[in-house]
């Protein structure tokens, strides 16, 4: 057997084995979720912050969370009338991606310079199979 067919055919198991392990996950994930909304529906949570029930052999903490972000329109109205010097709302630099390749493209002397300010490090490569059966 040639080394391409052995190869494709290591491919072929190796997705297989991928597509059987993401579906165990999902189904894991999906059964993890029913369980913590059972143990919700018994106990409850609080709108925000810790409580902690303790059960023979366990302790179970449940964390109740509110997410919260700015309305940028609304903000432009509504920062002026706060104290000035406040802590509660604070403006921090973001990197635009798109703007920062287009200055390589347009400015690569600049984006060189801004490199300096930037640190980047690989993510994780992601892996998707597809059946084509």
């Amino acid at each position: 057997m040639s080394s391409v067919i052995e190869k494709d055919i290591a491919l072929a198991d190796l997705a297989e084995a991928l597509d059987i392990a993401k579906r165990a996950e999902d189904d894991a994930k999906l059964h993890r979720l029913k369980v913590e909304e059972r143990i919700l529906d018994l106990v409850g949570a609080k709108r925000e912050g810790a409580t902690k029930f303790e059960a023979p052999g366990w302790v179970v903490t449940t964390t109740g969370k509110v997410t919260r972000s700015l309305d940028s329109k609304a903000l432009d109205e509504v920062l002026p009338l706060l104290p000035e010097g406040q802590k509660a709302v604070v403006m921090k630099p973001q990197l635009s991606i798109a703007g920062y390749r287009a200055l390589g493209d347009l400015e690569p002397e600049a984006q060189r310079i801004l490199d300096r300010a930037i640190t980047s490090k690989p993510a994780k490569t992601t892996v998707n199979v597809k059946r084509v059966d």
